[in-house]
């Protein structure tokens, strides 16, 4: 007998050597022929139990008897074609199983939606009283379950199990079963379509044809505004990439509003993604404000259930417009029209888990598949972003000035050496203290930023130099304010002791991080309002939200925080912005530490004098003289970029060459530097044109009680070399006692 043959991606298969798809193949029974298309929902056998997978490809039909048969179709019209491209696409670019990539275009939960359904057999009066009469003999709730499944024809077992004792109604069900009376199938239960949208912030959207963007004004396009939104208008229905290039307060949310505005009225679907969910709510805000649409988020706070009802009413085009971040980027929109990347320099784009993808690479690929224009904007682009626009592979849309006639802020740089040399050894400076103090009797509002949270970042024993360091990674602890020393890379939390376990000496508190910040500004204003925004305090569900809204709201005159804070946020009342340490970022072993710097700096520059009131940066550093540093003062863009593609040209980085990272990690270390010197070897005998870095220990070396060692690889043309390296590292993959991870175009250092 002759059967079709189906790919299936399943995301519970293994990976291992000989099957790094992670698919596996079935047949499909002819009576299920009509039901089975690319993207269908199907139920498979794997091993002893049944999941739920993917079909991802149509093979020719054939005689092979040792497949086995697809179980059922649960959805035939699951996952559109473009998005079962989106998953090759992410799978080929950054090698990783097309089953993992599939994965990541499911709903939540999916796997869990599964569940048995049972139908009641009898039919007719007369049947259905006899079936019955002949429930007596059965255990005890058998006659409840048979008078409620007669009634209904069919219920979900869930349901059935509410009708008592679940090892009882279960013993009911089987021994119903084997009177004929009823049959059960795994099914596919659906995705919530009509409980109500996560949205973050309330907001009616109004319908006037001009709206306030929520301080009582009324926005016009400025001239370059409306150049940048009539060129991106005009690209709706045939697709285009650009990037919005816009200093800080340029007004580049209002061209994406109006243009949303515009996709809108033509009956496209918009996507609004956002680097960090602190971003969501200020979006939200101003989306309700300006467009007649009902908005939805994601992200990854969000319960399973929300998330399932977003993905499912997108998918139908039951959903017009979507705030998320960068997983967003794989919800389903039939009739997806515009995709904003907001912020896009931001290295939160880029998943640091399989799959690996970068967010704007994938919108990009999005926008080709369904014709949508991808707006990617940024007051500091990233270096490769900006190198594509000036090779005109990417339009290039310019906002040289801030909205509204306003300037940008002024900036002093506070050498931190000559406070030292002067006897001020604390954490603010003089001059910075003076601004606050300015800033508070004119009843206006400060941001304070310094990317590292916590106390003090180290504690160290000054006679014999010991550092209490994570019992499961090679990091130093970081003490907090509560007497806890705490690992921000595994968690692993121990009780500070006053002396060093080692000889008894005290220990010693050094460096400094925003809980230590708050100490010393509320020492210094105690009858300031303070908030501060980190990891800790922002770490439960809704707490953003509120410090957000207090602060925006003008119920708080200063704001102490980490990069949570300097991305994006539009708070009128701050006159004065404070960088406690401009230097935490500068001298990181990554190539790109000092175009972070500059980013960083600029982009909490942005934050001071965004209305009427001019606007004051203060950054204290011990390196005023670094073109990052003295560059992002007068947010000189275009001579840091000249400076910065110059230095990658030279030294070869990207977006000269394509940066792959192989990362190895194991319990015994020998083993894994083995693997990296084995992979290492290869590489370089097999590819002359590409330079291997490494071995070398990550950072850290030993992490959750595992050791990392990398390479790195400089590819001369990743399309060209992908499917020559991919044969070498295939065996790799899978392995038990090592892993190996390939991260192409990783961001962060590892």
């Amino acid at each position: 007998m002759t059967n079709l043959v189906v790919e299936v991606a399943v995301s519970s298969t293994p990976v291992y050597a000989g099957n790094n798809d992670g698919t596996l193949s079935y047949r499909v029974a002819p009576e299920l022929s009509g039901q089975v298309q690319m993207g269908s929902l199907v139920l498979v056998p794997l091993g002893k139990r049944r999941a739920v997978g993917v079909v991802v490809a149509i093979k020719e039909r054939t005689d092979r008897t040792e497949l086995k048969d697809v179980a059922a179709v649960l959805v035939k019209e699951f996952l559109p074609p473009e998005m079962i491209e989106i998953g090759r696409y992410v799978a080929g670019r950054y090698v990783c199983p097309l089953a993992v990539a599939v994965n990541a275009l499911m709903p939540p939960a999916a796997g869990r939606r599964l569940e048995r359904r049972w139908c009641w057999l009898p039919s007719g009066e007369e049947g259905v009283n006899g079936a019955i009469s002949l429930v007596s003999c059965l255990p005890a709730p058998a006659g409840d379950v048979a008078e409620y499944l007669s009634r209904r024809g069919a219920a979900w077992e869930s349901q059935l199990l509410q009708l008592g004792p679940r090892r009882e109604v279960r013993a009911a069900l089987e021994a119903l079963k084997a009177h004929g009376l009823v049959r059960n199938e795994w099914s596919w239960r659906g995705m919530p379509k009509e409980r109500r949208l996560p949205t973050d912030v309330e907001g009616a959207a109004q319908a006037a044809a001009v709206k306030p963007d929520g301080t009582g004004r009324h926005i016009t396009l400025d001239a370059a505004q409306l150049r940048a939104a009539t060129s991106i208008n005009a690209a709706l229905g045939r697709g285009g990439t650009f990037l919005l290039y816009g200093v800080t307060g340029s007004g580049k949310t209002e061209v994406y509003l109006s243009c949303a505005a515009e996709a809108l009225a033509r009956g496209y679907q918009v996507m609004f993604l956002v680097p960090e969910h602190s971003l969501i709510p200020q979006m939200v805000t101003r989306i309700n404000q300006r467009l007649e649409a009902e908005v939805a988020v994601v992200h990854g706070e969000l319960a399973d259930g929300e998330r399932a009802a977003v993905w499912e009413r997108a998918r139908i085009g039951k959903v017009r417009v979507i705030v998320g971040t960068r997983a967003a980027l794989f919800t389903p929109m039939p009739r997806l029209g515009l995709i904003v990347v907001d912020e896009e320099h931001a290295g939160s784009y880029k998943q640091d888990t399989a799959p690996r993808y970068d967010a704007r690479e994938v919108a990009i690929k999005r926008g080709q598949l369904q014709r949508a224009v991808v707006v990617l904007g940024s007051a500091t682009p990233s270096t490769e972003i900006f190198y594509l626009a000036g090779q005109g592979k990417i339009h290039l849309l310019e906002l040289p000035q801030r909205a509204g006639n306003a300037g940008l802020p002024r900036v002093e740089i506070v050498d931190l050496r000559a406070e030292f040399h002067d006897g001020h050894h604390g954490i603010l400076s003089r001059r910075l203290v003076e601004e606050i103090n300015g800033v508070l009797t004119a009843g206006r509002q400060a941001i304070l930023f310094l990317n590292r949270r916590g106390y003090a970042p180290y504690v160290l024993c000054r006679q014999c130099g010991h550092v209490p360091l994570c019992r499961h990674c090679a990091v130093a602890l970081t003490y907090h304010r509560d007497g806890t020393l705490r690992c921000h890379y595994c968690g692993y939390i121990e009780r500070a002791e006053g002396k060093c376990p080692v000889c008894g000496g005290n220990l010693s508190r050094l460096g400094s991080g925003t809980q230590r910040v708050e100490e010393e500004v509320r020492a210094l204003w105690p009858g300031a309002r303070i908030l501060r925004a980190d990891r800790d305090t922002t770490a439960k569900k809704g707490q953003w939200e509120k410090i957000y809204r207090t602060f925006a709201g003008g119920e708080a005159d200063i704001l102490i925080g980490t990069q949570t804070i300097t991305k994006g946020m539009d708070f009128p009342g701050v006159t004065l912005v404070g960088v406690v340490n401009a230097d935490l970022s500068l001298y990181q072993p990554d190539f790109r530490a000092r175009e972070r710097t500059f980013q960083l700096l600029t982009q909490v520059a942005g934050r001071a004098g965004r209305r009427d009131a001019p606007g004051t940066v203060v950054i204290q550093t011990y390196n005023p003289q670094d073109p990052a540093i003295a560059l992002a003062a007068f947010q000189d863009y275009q001579r840091f970029y000249a400076q910065e593609i110059a230095m990658r040209r030279r030294l070869g980085y990207p977006p000269f060459v394509k940066l792959v990272r192989l990362g190895f990690t194991g319990s015994d270390e020998a083993e894994v530097i083995a693997a990296a010197h084995e992979v290492a070897e290869l590489i370089s005998n097999a590819e002359s044109n590409i330079q291997v870095l490494g071995p070398a220990p990550g950072y850290p070396s030993r992490l959750k009680d595992l050791y990392r060692w990398q390479l790195m690889l400089k590819v001369p043309g990743w399309s060209r070399y992908k499917n020559r390296l991919t044969p070498i590292l295939a065996p790799y993959i899978g392995r038990r006692t090592i892993r190996m991870i390939v991260d192409v175009g990783p961001i962060n250092p590892w």
